[in-house]
This record gives structure tokens, sequence and C-alpha cells, in this order.
């Protein structure tokens, strides 16, 4: 059984807790320690708010949640929660999924990358932090009701149920998505069933 952090300290030290992984060595958040660090520091020299939420550094304004530090396997990202309204000349920040509407990540590879584009953070952060984004009305995007095969599913494993609510929104409406695009019943609970060990690691839908 994972155990998740109870703080940002604790989240370095043994990972998300999200998955088997966590608390040994293979855990990814080992292989970016460095990296989740200095982008720590920069964030905690704003006006932003540290906290941890999905078992995640979070940052927050005026208690509006405005970036996480998302750490994956081949990079590091910030995830900025309403990057689709930034400005982006230098073509920085990417849709982490198909279906994200107002998320934007902005991925690094090395320390290097991170002090090399510490400007274009700032500028983000100026961006985030701007009465035009606080305040500008988010398309209103509702995510599809849980399919009857997968509330069947919770009642039949409540440990399941529980995994799938700790799930980020984004990860949570990507497969409800995923699983409502299927026109059969059978067919819904043939992903359900071969989604949950993902879930169960605390992925998304479009996650490896």
């Amino acid at each position: 059984m994972t155990i998740k952090p109870t703080s940002i300290d604790d989240f370095i030290a043994t990972g998300c807790g999200r998955c088997k992984l966590g608390g040994t060595p293979g855990c990814k958040v080992h292989h970016w320690t460095a990296e989740i660090k200095a982008l720590r520091e920069i964030l905690c020299k704003s006006a932003l708010d540290e906290q941890l939420k999905w078992s995640q550094p979070c940052y927050t304004h005026n208690g509006q949640n405005i970036v996480i530090i998302a750490v994956l396997k081949q990079s590091i990202a910030l995830s900025w929660l309403a990057g689709a309204q930034f400005s982006d000349p230098n073509q920085q920040l990417e849709k982490p999924g198909e279906h994200s509407n107002h998320v934007r990540y902005q991925r690094f590879f090395s320390l290097d990358d991170i002090d090399q584009n510490r400007d274009q953070i700032d500028d983000f952060l100026t961006q985030a932090l701007s009465n035009d984004v606080q305040s500008a009305k988010k398309p209103v995007t509702t995510a599809p009701a849980s399919p009857t095969e997968l509330i069947t599913m919770f009642d039949q494993d409540p440990e399941f149920k529980k995994t799938f609510e700790s799930l980020t929104p984004g990860r949570q409406r990507s497969w409800l998505l995923h699983f409502s695009a299927a026109k059969q019943s059978q067919t819904r609970q043939n992903r359900i069933e071969k989604a949950k060990p993902k879930i169960l690691e605390g992925k998304g839908w479009n996650e490896r």
C-alpha cells in the first residue's frame, strides 16, 4: 500500500504516492529532485502561496490554483492552470492532452533548461497574476457523467472508487471521456477493466 505525502518536503523525499513506486528509488520524483527544488525556489519567491494538492506541489493566489509542479517520466513541467490564456510568442506551452481546455505544460529537461528559461517563467507568472487572466471568464466545460458500468465497478471495489476520486480533475475527466466515448455497454466495461491498473497508479488516460 502506497503512502501519500503530507507536505512538499515529504513529496520530494518519497514521491507522490500515487503508484507502487512511491517511496522507492524507482519513483520518477527522485530523478527530478534538483529540478523540483529549483522550480520550487522560483515559485516560492513569487507572490504565490505553496500548498500540497493532489499529492503535488501546487501554488495559489487568493485561493485560486495557479500552477502545479508536474513530474513526468521524460521531463518536469510547470502546469499552468490558465495557460491557454497566456501570450506565448516563443511557443513554450503545450496541451497535456487532447481534451485539455485551460491547462498548458511548460516542460523542462534539466537544471540548465530551467535557468535558461527563467525570464519566460517570470513572464508567465506575471501573466498568471494579471487582472485580465484572473478575471477572465473561462468557457464552461462539464465532464461527462460517470457511466453506469463505472458506478457498478465503484460499488464492487470501494478502494478503486477512492483512488479514482483522488485523481486530479483533469485525469478524471480524461478517463470519463474515454469511457463514455464507447457506444456499447460491453465496450465501456472492457475499457474500464483495462484502465483499472493505470488508474490505481494515479495516471490519466493519455499517460503511459
